[in-house]
């Protein structure tokens, strides 16, 4: 028996056309309709590339054209844009005093004030000349003040954001680009990159203590599951991996998309969402391993999940839409 996908409301337009085709927000009317609410970023030509959620639901979009956006889901109001990337933001975490990370193409890490809109600290990753090294690719909070980041030179950095001074240099992907970070317990850190290796730093000493190999190609997502395993995928795979941390063994798969998997999520109920290629995304039972439900709506690859509140989901896509779920 197929499963029941939550279907999908009308789309608004939410912007004016602008600059290289790009669309500004302006302001949103979503209506919420048959168990999904849609809103609108763009036209193709920018898209929803990150997520992250303020307190109280407030979404945070950053979009193909290094602007950076602040929305209110219930509303579908816009409430803020950040100005200053020169590129294409790729990472966004919220940081535990409710400040903004961003990593971007242009090399650098900004950290935002939600409320006022400004960038109150820049970190310069890599002072080369412009290339495909100096992307800023993932970011992941370590702590109060330390944050961690992945960067298109194969290099994970740690960073101390009260005194701006990077604390670590981890060199393990072989010039490979560092696509997904997660924090682990004991003071641990996994990477995984584009030769499609995982590596688990000791952060500690700054050495390398395991490395998994997901797949020949490249790792785009990397969580840690409520039972202590790590969850992997990747662009060029189809099946989630489950790993054990202690030996080393992929111990389970989720196996139902037929692309490439670029995001998941750890839902409030326990459950993990994965969004693919093959434009859809599926939930599941991480007891029993199985897919109970499937979203469909996207027209175009699943780029980023993030869950909010009263496990709702919000996705991003190359179809030009964020979406709500239900």
């Amino acid at each position: 028996m197929q499963d029941d996908p939550l279907r999908v409301i009308d789309e608004c337009l939410i912007g004016l056309l602008g600059e290289h085709g790009v669309i500004r927000i302006i302001k949103a009317y979503a209506k919420v309709f048959l168990g999904a609410q849609v809103v609108s970023l763009s036209t193709r030509n920018s898209f929803g590339v990150a997520l992250a959620a303020l307190p109280g639901d407030k979404t945070v979009i950053s979009t193909w054209d290094g602007t950076i956006d602040i929305w209110d889901p219930s509303t579908g109001r816009q409430e803020l844009a950040l100005f200053g990337h020169q590129r294409l933001v790729y990472a966004l975490v919220v940081l535990q005093d409710g400040m903004i990370a961003s990593g971007s193409a242009d090399g650098t890490i900004c950290v935002w004030n939600p409320s006022s809109g400004l960038c109150i600290l820049t970190l310069t990753t890599y002072t080369g000349p412009m290339s495909n090294l100096k992307i800023v690719s993932a970011l992941e909070v370590l702590d109060g003040n330390t944050l961690a980041s992945g960067s298109g030179d194969g290099v994970v950095r740690t960073w101390d954001l009260a005194k701006r001074i990077c604390l670590l240099t981890l060199v393990g992907h072989d010039t490979y680009p560092i696509f997904a970070l997660a924090a682990l317990p004991g003071n641990k850190l996994a990477s995984g990159g584009g030769d499609g290796a995982i590596c688990i730093w000791d952060l500690s000493s700054g050495e390398c203590a395991l490395t998994l190999q997901h797949a020949p190609t490249r790792v785009d997502s990397l969580i840690l599951l409520p039972d202590g395993k790590l969850a992997s995928a990747g662009g060029q795979t189809c099946t989630v991996r489950m790993w054990d941390l202690k030996t080393g063994v992929c111990v389970g798969a989720l196996v139902g998309h037929t692309k490439g998997i670029f995001a998941l999520c750890l839902l409030g109920d326990g459950t993990l969402a994965s969004g693919s290629k093959d434009h859809s995304i599926r939930v599941w039972d991480m007891k029993t391993n199985t897919c109970v439900n499937t979203l469909y709506g996207h027209d175009g690859a699943v780029f980023d999940l993030q869950a909010l509140r009263d496990c709702r989901l919000a996705s991003a896509s190359l179809d030009g839409t964020v979406r709500i779920w239900h």
